[in-house]
């Protein structure tokens, strides 16, 4: 079992003081390269330094420039430390190589590079050691002013190895290119250390950390090389080189490296892709083992090869959990990014730039997703039903799909507002809002996809929100409307389960076409404003009146409810009057029926006719457009194929006759005098049956001379009944009419 190393820093400073003790115990062999061939075993080629041998401990020193192809052929060596400081300021080629026989690396044994004179410009191989190498306790291999090292050989054993750089203001890479088996596990706290060799540049390798742990910290960075595959479990932290810790390197176009062990974030990092291949755009970064945020931030940051348009991708595939979230911040508006897994992460994902293509439904968690790119950030469905939690972007986010039909659910508490553009690309797609918090859609959208409105508000910022002709289904949701959205999309709404729900939000919006049958939940209306139903509507179920006002001249199947502070107003715009019609009706305590009179004919006086029953019990509210009636006009205000019932608060009306105020005498009937009525002259409506003999019916107004209930008792209305002296009335009219149209005529 693989031991878990150096997790504090009391237990690493024991470490190094042991390597201390222990270099200072070895004998020291200086490599001078003084003897007749490469060979490690003439004295001569170590001057008068101690010859290492197989007993003993060594700390091996290479420098200079004589003889850099050295070969062990003396066997097994035990290295306390090996350390090469060549000139970096005569040359680049001063280099040394190790081949032939074993080095062992006992505990807390120290490899080292470094440069005597200046710098090197790190564009080498560096020192190798091609030996096979074993391994005991932990191995500490630094190096400094770009001197890169290769590790060739194979490794084995069960120690542990801790890479490290001595100067931060450089990278200096590590190249691994054994066939390694050690299980001590492995550090990477400074430099850059890549799975394979430096050349050639299709080089790459599956074994470079032996069967050991990973651990990335501080400035290291791990570079996955080409082809390369790592299995170990990774522990990664810190900022790495350039703020990457890991780093998918291809010198190869089409290469895919692949992350494939468990991934676990102690601190917020980045992943990258690089490229050095001509007209690479096809490698890619592959993280294919789940993933374990914790409370961090994973930065996915796909590199765009130099004069390329199209990115390196990377993809994961592996399940992603923890509190934490995702950036996607490319390199270039071409970098693309490709999540597969299903994922559970709560912290939320941000598209800053290029391309998120999700490949399940729950590629991107459970938490937000904020598309908010410095040019451009696009996220592609990719032919999957998302869900995500809280939803935004800016004005350049875009939202499609390239490959087939798919859909985007929003769920969240929070408001939020995009103002991006959502449409379909190669596939169709459709908007789901969950949740129930407000979801502003301030943007253009052209996508055809079903809109569902099943949870909180979505709110229609722009003319254009829902432009793309999508039908429109509700599930528990309301669609608000705004000073910039009054759009009709009665003809759109389909299959809802639960109420139409529509909040005005201090609009008068039109349906003019039928909300079909499909629609099996209803009707709610909120919000100040208007809606006005003109259509033949057949959806069954309730129409419930919560705020605002119900007009329309149109018809409604089922009950209508109208509220407390909520109106009902026939009439199919602002100003006109008409008839809508109901299935029944119930004027709750509170609620208003407003009702305009601009003459006596059809469709000069505001009607709501009843195919079931009618029950008044809060405000009538009349108004009077114009006056000059005659006694023993009337208004069927209210029909009722059934029956009528309940008491009205109180009756009033304005206009034409001034402000008047009924008073209930008592049998279902309300009564006003004065204002500008003529002296003899009284409005009568009755709310009910419940008045006495034959006369007017429930739901009409009537003027009469004044007063009405001696008119209503007189001698010679209760011989000929109330319905005679009306239908004798309407007769005088209909003579009058027709004497007045023989003298049009004759003129």
């Amino acid at each position: 079992m693989a031991r878990t190393i150096f997790r504090t820093v009391p237990f690493l400073a024991i470490l190094l003081a042991v390597a201390t003790t222990s270099v200072a115990s070895a004998a020291t062999s200086t490599w001078t390269g003084g003897g007749l061939n490469n060979s490690w075993s003439p004295q001569a080629n170590w001057g008068t330094s101690t010859l290492p041998t197989t007993s003993g401990t060594y700390s091996l020193q290479f420098s200079g420039t004589t003889r850099t192809n050295s070969v062990n052929n003396i066997g097994t060596i035990s290295v306390n430390s090996l350390s090469f400081t060549n000139d970096g300021g005569t040359g680049q080629n001063a280099f040394f190589t190790i081949t032939g026989g074993t080095l062992a690396f006992n505990n807390a044994s120290i490899v080292t590079t470094t440069a005597t004179g200046g710098v090197f410009t790190n564009n080498s191989n560096g020192d190798t050691i091609s030996s096979a190498m074993t391994l005991s306790g932990t191995s500490y291999i630094t190096t400094a002013n770009l001197h890169n090292l290769s590790l060739l050989g194979n490794m084995s054993g069960s120690g542990a190895v801790v890479y490290s750089e001595s100067n931060a203001n450089t990278t200096d890479y590590v190249y691994l290119g054994g066939t390694n088996s050690y299980s001590g596990g492995t550090v990477i706290e400074g430099g850059a250390v890549q799975t394979g060799a430096r050349t050639p540049g299709t080089a790459f390798n599956n074994s470079a950390f032996g069967s050991g742990s990973v651990t990335i910290r501080d400035t290291g960075t791990l570079l996955v090389r080409n082809n390369s595959v790592v299995t170990n479990a990774i522990t990664v932290s810190g900022t790495g080189q350039a703020g990457s810790a890991v780093i998918g390197s291809f010198g190869t176009a089409g290469s895919t490296a692949e992350l494939q062990g468990p991934i676990t974030l102690a601190s917020s990092v980045q992943f990258l892709t690089a490229s050095s291949a001509a007209a690479d755009t096809t490698s890619k970064l592959l993280l294919s083992g789940p993933i374990d945020l914790g409370a961090n931030t994973l930065t996915l940051r796909s590199g765009v090869r130099s004069g390329e348009t199209t990115g390196l991708l990377i993809q994961v595939t592996g399940s992603v959990s923890g509190s934490g979230g995702v950036l996607i911040d490319g390199a270039a508006g071409g970098s693309r990014v490709l999540m597969s897994g299903n994922n559970s992460y709560s912290g939320g994902t941000t598209l800053s730039t290029g391309t998120l293509a999700v490949g399940s439904n729950t590629a991107l968690g459970t938490g937000f997703l904020a598309i908010t790119p410095s040019g451009t950030g696009v996220l592609d469905l990719n032919g999957k039903a998302l869900q995500v939690g809280a939803l935004s972007g800016n004005g350049t986010a875009v939202i499609e799909s390239n490959s087939g039909a798919a859909s985007l659910t929003t769920s969240s508490t929070s408001n939020t507002t995009y103002a991006g553009t959502i449409r379909n690309g190669s596939g169709t797609v459709g908007l789901t809002k969950a949740g129930s918090g407000i979801f502003t859609l301030s943007g253009s959208n052209s996508n055809t996809g079903r809109t569902n409105v099943n949870g909180g508000v979505l709110a229609l910022g722009n003319a254009n929100a829902l432009a793309g002709g999508g039908n429109i289904t509700f599930g528990g949701g309301t669609l608000q409307y705004s000073a910039s959205n009054t759009q009709d999309y009665s003809s759109r709404i389909t299959n809802s389960g639960s109420a139409v729900s529509i909040d005005t939000n201090g609009q008068n919006v039109t349906f003019a076409s039928v909300i079909d049958s499909t629609n099996t939940g209803g009707l709610k209306k909120s919000g100040v404003g208007t809606l006005y139903v003109n259509g033949v509507n057949t959806y069954t179920g309730n129409t419930v009146v919560e705020a605002g006002t119900l007009g329309g001249n149109g018809t409604i199947a089922g009950l209508v409810t109208v509220g407390t502070n909520a109106f009902i107003s026939p009439g199919s715009v602002s100003g006109t009057t008409g008839t809508l019609s109901v299935g029944a009706l119930d004027l709750q305590s509170g609620g208003t029926a407003s009702m305009e009179i601009s003459g006596t004919g059809a469709g000069l006086f505001d009607q709501i006719v009843s195919a079931g029953a009618v029950a008044l019990n809060g405000v009538l509210d009349i108004n009077f457009t114009q006056g000059g009636f005659q006694n023993y006009d009337l208004w069927q205000l209210f029909s009722s194929g059934s029956t009528f019932s309940g008491h009205l608060e109180s009756v009033t009306a304005t206009g034409a006759y001034g402000t008047l105020t009924f008073s209930y005498l008592g049998s279902g009937e309300w009564q006003a005098t004065g204002g500008l009525l003529g002296a003899d002259q009284s409005l009568s409506f009755y709310e009910d049956n419940s008045h006495a003999g034959t006369g007017p019916l429930a739901g009409q107004l009537v003027l009469v001379p004044e007063p009405s209930t001696y008119i209503i008792a007189g001698i010679g209305i209760v011989v000929v009944g109330w319905q005679s002296l009306i239908r004798r009335r309407r007769l005088a009219l209909l003579r009058r009419a027709a004497i007045a149209g023989d003298r049009l005529a004759a003129a």
